[in-house]
């Protein structure tokens, strides 16, 4: 009998270093999220990375899997950009194992002379999310481990510029947009990421960031 298995978020992240994922769920979980790709013919995931991932905590070689990537889709109507970017930098988070990320966030920030607005998806409002976004020039996310990170590409559609870590899902998410990654680690290095991100989008780049994100993922 066909059978369909979702692994949504974070709970289906094989992802033994971020905190949360199978590696942290009950035995009982682990073993039939196991015996579901053991006996899955075919693994999709919204971003490459992440289906390798579930097949190497399994134990099972992609040659012997169909692995597909059929990514989330954005609304382009929805997340636009304003005429008027009048806040350089926004970012969002809400679980408590991001927290040390988001005080490094924060930590740049500080007497960096850039307008900031945290988005606490938490207590989600989707207007006011929206208009964050459509009125930031910069998004940021500096996470250890992300899939396709939906904040990141809706900011990128309101014509925001990325600032990434160097890991698998953000690249793939920023790879034909300008975009800066963070070299390094600590507040200074990412206040200089921000900055130079701040001058890419006052160049206009936010725009080319909207159309990498229409034209990939209509």
């Amino acid at each position: 009998i066909p059978s369909l298995l979702i692994l949504g978020g974070q709970e289906g992240a094989a992802c033994r270093e971020c905190g949360y994922g199978l590696g942290r769920q009950p035995l009982h979980v682990r073993l039939m999220a196991r015996y579901a790709l053991w006996n899955a013919t075919a693994v999709w995931a919204v971003e490459p990375s992440l289906a390798f991932r579930a097949l190497a905590y399994a134990g099972i070689s992609p040659r012997f899997r169909d692995v597909q990537t059929v990514p989330t889709v954005f609304d382009g109507e929805l997340f636009r950009p304003t005429a008027d970017k009048c806040l350089d930098v926004v970012y969002g988070a809400v679980k408590p194992e991001r927290r040390k990320r988001i005080e490094w966030i924060e930590a740049a920030l500080r007497g960096s002379g850039l307008t900031h607005l945290g988005v606490s998806l938490g207590r989600f409002d989707e207007a006011f999310y929206a208009d964050a976004l459509a009125r930031a020039k910069v998004v940021v996310n500096v996470s250890h481990h992300e899939g396709l990170n939906n904040t990141l590409c809706e900011a990128m559609l309101a014509g925001c510029v990325p600032v990434v870590s160097g890991i698998p899902g953000n690249l793939w998410a920023v790879r034909d947009a300008p975009h800066v990654v963070v070299d390094g680690d600590g507040p200074a290095v990412l206040r200089r990421a921000l900055r130079e991100a701040v001058a890419m989008a006052s160049d206009g780049a936010g725009l080319e960031c909207r159309e990498s994100i229409l034209r990939r993922f209509p």
